[in-house]
């Protein structure tokens, strides 16, 4: 029991000691090498496609007697997948770059 208290932090600091250099990776300048050195001056959207995908979602019921019931059950959602062209530039050595991505987001 008592380990559980040195490795439950452990694992909470090594997850945001990880998100910190994904994040610091996904911005860095490829000329400088600068981590958190790009900001997006421009994003355009180029196209928009729908599409569907599967979900897991958690219900709750209450019956009249306070008993509380859990289902989790997989639905079928709307999406809508956007695609961007983007430009960025370093804030310490001001190169310029594009980019294209895409984002999911649920509709409906």
């Amino acid at each position: 029991m008592e380990i559980l208290f040195v490795i439950v932090p452990v694992l909470i600091v090594l997850g945001i000691v990880a998100a910190v250099i994904a994040s610091g990776l996904t911005s860095k300048c490829p000329a400088c090498g600068k981590w958190w050195g790009l900001v997006q001056t421009e994003k355009k959207e180029i196209s928009r496609e729908p599409g569907v995908k599967m979900v897991k979602r958690k219900e709750q019921h209450k019956d009249s007697k306070g008993n509380v019931t859990q289902i989790e059950r997989d639905v079928q959602v709307r999406t809508m997948r956007f695609t961007y062209d983007g430009a960025f530039r370093c804030k310490q050595c001001s190169h310029e770059l594009k980019k294209i991505w895409e984002e999911v987001k649920e509709t409906w």
